[in-house]
């Protein structure tokens, strides 16, 4: 049955710039379309600030911050795995992207490698300051 899913993401004091940009980098690196209006039962649209869209997952996944969590939104049905790994993937791929801005805004330049296996990141971020 087709309905519409809000679930935290066990994200606290979230900032809606770096998950912005982790919606950005996510789409580059599964090759999802960036989005800003969910489908949800009935043909019905939903707005959210960013969303991810591909194949596996048409009727799109939006996210927001909500009370200092990220909450995503849309309607999982006869997609849930992709919804589900797409949710992971926000949830790891956030922390990440929050841990290079606190490193450039404190004057490091970061080299960082990011990689996806199945529904898993991996990451290695360098961060150099020069005196």
């Amino acid at each position: 049955m087709s309905d519409r899913r809000i679930c935290k993401l066990d994200i606290k004091n979230a900032n809606e710039q770096v998950l912005q940009e982790t919606v950005r980098l996510l789409s580059s690196m599964i090759g999802a379309q960036i989005i800003n209006r969910v489908k949800i039962w009935g043909g019905q649209t939903v707005d959210v600030p960013c969303g991810l869209q591909m194949t596996e997952l048409k009727n799109g996944i939006g996210f927001r911050v909500q009370d200092g969590e990220i909450v995503s939104d849309g309607d999982p049905y006869g997609q849930r795995e992709a919804y589900e790994r797409a949710e992971t993937l926000v949830k790891q791929t956030y922390g990440y992207v929050d841990s290079m801005q606190k490193l450039r805004s404190k004057g490091f330049i970061i080299n960082s490698n990011i990689k996806i296996f199945g529904d898993k990141i991996k990451a290695r971020i360098e961060g150099m300051k020069y005196a």
